[in-house]
């Protein structure tokens, strides 16, 4: 039995924020209310007022909670109170041989005087329903229920509980799962988007090009367009690849694979912004807006090519798992090949020629 089953006490878990954050602790100890007892300050201001604020605080963080939850932020670091709340943490950890402190960072930053070797929960990697079960299962003292087939099946992850539940049990490779399911979620919520781009829809942006500002637009358009390009490149680089995914042996790192989705995803978007861009833009001179919405046509070949990357690297990734065991060597290639239509490039030089040869 460890020290803090053998003590009687009033709070479960005290909870140590700064008020920056308040709304997303408040949301957590809303969800574990039911579960357990709190001590979040504002359901005990009645009982702290007139009372010396250290003296008070002290006694909850060192001696009333059987747990404290330690929210870290750049906030929490800077602020009096939650110093006062941390030092009466850190003694009573001192004293206990059990864990005491339930660190959870919210960003980057290093908090003094908790031992490095502490282990932290990401509340970015594991969302707040991860944290929330993560507390519930701490003070029950039960080990968290392994995820069922119907989470984790060997298949790419199609929900977001799956894939929390992915990055927790990292099973099979899990690494690429993981980006698979990522690509796959933020791809679907764009899709609204892609509706629009397909139908040629934008939305007027206001902005009318006179003749002599036609020439530059385009110009600057071609080179955005290069520029999305090198970043998708980018993206996509063997080392960027190494980094995420681990070399041969090593495992990947959550982090930077949710990162380099996110990057995917975020420059299939850019190509459609770009097109959006110069279909919402007119021009004064005639045939000008034609010769636009042909330049924007250049960002179907690379949209498309983005959509079926993610969809055959899905269906591979489904497969994998009955492969392997097959006995089959499986590996892994993700080759995406991004070209600019020559035929679109002639119709809209032609365009625009044509556009200032009516003009003149």
């Amino acid at each position: 039995m460890t020290d803090s089953e053998q003590h009687e006490y009033e709070f479960d878990i005290a909870v140590s924020f700064a008020g920056e954050n308040r709304e997303y602790v408040s949301e957590v100890v809303d969800a574990v209310k039911g579960d357990m007892k709190v001590f979040y300050d504002q359901d005990y201001e009645a009982e702290a007022w007139g009372e010396d604020g250290v003296e008070y605080f002290t006694k909850v963080y060192m001696n009333r909670a059987r747990y404290v939850v330690l929210f870290v932020s750049q906030h929490y670091a800077m602020k009096m109170w939650t110093n006062v709340e941390r030092r009466s943490a850190l003694a009573r950890a001192a004293t206990q041989r059990s864990a005491y402190i339930l660190p959870v960072r919210l960003d980057d930053t290093q908090l003094d005087g908790l031992l490095p070797t502490v282990i932290y929960l990401d509340s970015r990697r594991i969302g707040i329903e991860g944290l929330i079960n993560a507390i519930r299962t701490k003070i029950s003292g039960t080990a968290p229920a392994r995820p069922s087939s119907a989470l984790l099946d060997g298949r790419v992850p199609r929900s977001q509980e799956a894939i929390e539940a992915l990055m927790t049990e990292r099973t099979g490779y899990w690494e690429y799962l993981l980006y698979g399911g990522l690509l796959r979620a933020n791809m679907d919520k764009l899709e609204p988007k892609y509706q629009d781009f397909v139908m040629g829809y934008a939305r007027r942006n206001g902005r009318r090009l006179s003749r002599d500002e036609l020439i530059d637009f385009t110009q600057a358009a071609i080179s955005a367009i290069s520029a999305i390009t090198e970043n998708f490149n980018m993206v996509l680089d063997a080392g960027v690849q190494e980094r995420a995914f681990g070399k041969p042996g090593e495992p990947g790192d959550v982090d930077r694979i949710v990162h380099m989705a996110e990057k995917f995803i975020s420059v299939y978007e850019d190509f459609m912004d770009w097109a959006a861009d110069l279909r919402g833009t007119s021009a004064q001179l005639g045939g000008g807006a034609g010769a636009l919405r042909a330049l924007s046509r250049w960002a179907e070949q690379p949209v498309e090519e983005c959509r079926r990357f993610v969809r055959d690297f899905v269906a591979e990734l489904d497969t994998v798992e009955k492969r392997v065991e097959a006995g089959e060597q499986v590996r892994i290639v993700m080759p995406v090949t991004l070209e600019m239509d020559p035929a679109i490039s002639a119709e809209f030089h032609e365009k625009l020629r044509a556009a200032f040869e009516d003009d003149d």
